[in-house]
């Protein structure tokens, strides 16, 4: 599995993406399209 992830990141790293920047919009996107329930925040 952690070759998969290397992969990954010589990927983004070529491709110029910002792995970070696009998991954070990424995380922020799916919130708003699944937001959680009140009942189930703790």
């Amino acid at each position: 599995m952690a070759d998969v992830l290397v992969y990954l990141v010589a990927l983004a790293d070529h491709m110029e993406i910002d792995l970070e920047k696009a998991i954070s919009e990424k995380l922020i996107k799916n919130a708003i399209k699944y937001p959680v329930p009140e009942k189930t925040r703790v």
